[in-house]
């Protein structure tokens, strides 16, 4: 599988994603391949989809796909327009 929800397999991870995991999820950084296994997972729920959207000015706006993982219980948000990585989501960090 090279793509899932528009997110290709060659996925960046955002500085923001770097501090959210090692607040929310613990001090090691993930690499790009295990954040690809995590979204590629067979249990994963795709929540949204991103798109892009051209707004009245011509600008482009464009939303994350988000994609939560039951079994690791975290959402992780993905620009897929940019293919990047850019935030995470679990109980722990909903609490803080």
């Amino acid at each position: 599988m090279n793509k899932i929800a528009g997110v290709r397999k060659n996925i960046k991870l955002s500085a923001h994603f770097f501090t959210n995991w090692q607040k929310r999820v613990g001090p090691t950084i993930p690499t790009p391949e295990l954040i690809w296994e995590i979204i590629t997972d067979p249990g994963v729920v795709i929540v949204e989809c991103g798109k892009a959207f051209r707004l009245s000015d011509g600008s482009i706006y464009n939303t994350l796909t988000r994609i939560w993982n039951p079994a690791l219980q975290m959402i992780i948000s993905i620009d897929n327009i940019k293919n990047v990585a850019v935030s995470v989501i679990t109980p722990t960090g909903l609490k803080n």
